[in-house]
């Protein structure tokens, strides 16, 4: 999505006050670098949204607003900069089903944020629980439905991306595939079918939150009696996600050989 950014707003945004990651702030600097030295105008692209309860622990001024100015002072135009995006992803057909296929670019820190996810919204009837079997999950006693949220960091993703490629998630029947969407500039995508069984009127959702700019991605699994179709999208929407201060390191070459050999 390429957006084109006024004069006036170019302003507003200066003004204003961001809370970015050191990561980020460094894939900003290396972005205004090459602005400065030499980036043509038709290298310039869109800067992605972010979630609208995405949490930015480092407070700093706008510099993605800074760089827009210096993009208009190198004489790029008032086309906003491309972003440093640390991962691409692709779901690929085949004919036996639907699978991811992710690449993880690490950015010069060599380190990832960490992040946490949790719901602001919950189908009726899921508790979170504290401890037994469903601990750390939302669980409906009634139904005997669950609803868990995995995060992924960059780090995470990159070995995954280095050591099972296609394998973010088993093979997806592709009758379960409903839609991607849009979710403020985030990739998701949404499957639902129903249980294998015939005796069983469980309803299994899967439903996947990809933000390509910082490197994460989140997945909610639920299922549960009588949901509607777009359930776990809705749970997608209502996430409070924080990318955190804490980081964890790439797995070096010899870790990455290491799971590959423990595979």
């Amino acid at each position: 999505m390429n957006r084109e950014f006024d004069q006036k707003e170019i302003e507003r945004i200066l003004k204003e006050d961001t809370q970015i990651p050191a990561s980020v702030e460094q894939r900003i600097d290396d972005t205004c670098q090459r602005i400065t030295t030499g980036i043509t105008e038709g290298n310039a692209g869109s800067v992605p949204d972010t979630h609208p309860r995405l949490t930015r622990r480092r407070k700093r001024k706008a510099w993605t607003a800074v760089a827009a100015a210096a993009a208009v002072t190198a004489g790029l135009g008032l086309t906003a900069f491309a972003a440093v995006r640390l991962l691409s992803v692709q779901l690929e057909t085949t004919d036996e089903g639907m699978q991811y296929n992710i690449s993880v670019q690490p950015d010069s820190t060599g380190t990832a944020h960490t992040i946490s996810a949790s719901p602001t919204y919950v189908p009726d009837g899921y508790v979170c629980q504290e401890e037994g079997p469903y601990d750390g999950k939302w669980h409906n006693d009634a139904t005997d439905g669950e609803l868990t949220v995995i995060t992924y960091n960059a780090a995470e993703l990159y070995a995954i991306s280095e050591t099972q490629p296609d394998t973010l998630h088993s093979m997806f029947d592709s009758s379960s595939f409903v839609e991607t969407t849009d979710i403020s500039g985030m990739r998701a995508d949404m499957f639902s079918e129903e249980s294998k069984y015939t005796d069983d009127d469980t309803v299994i959702q899967n439903a996947f939150l990809f933000n390509e700019e910082f490197g994460y991605a989140v997945h909610i699994f639920l299922d549960g009696k009588g949901l509607p179709e777009d359930e776990a999208l809705n749970v997608l929407r209502g996430l409070d996600i924080t990318v955190l201060d804490e980081t964890v390191p790439y797995p070096s070459d010899e870790e990455l050989e290491q799971i590959r050999a423990d595979l």
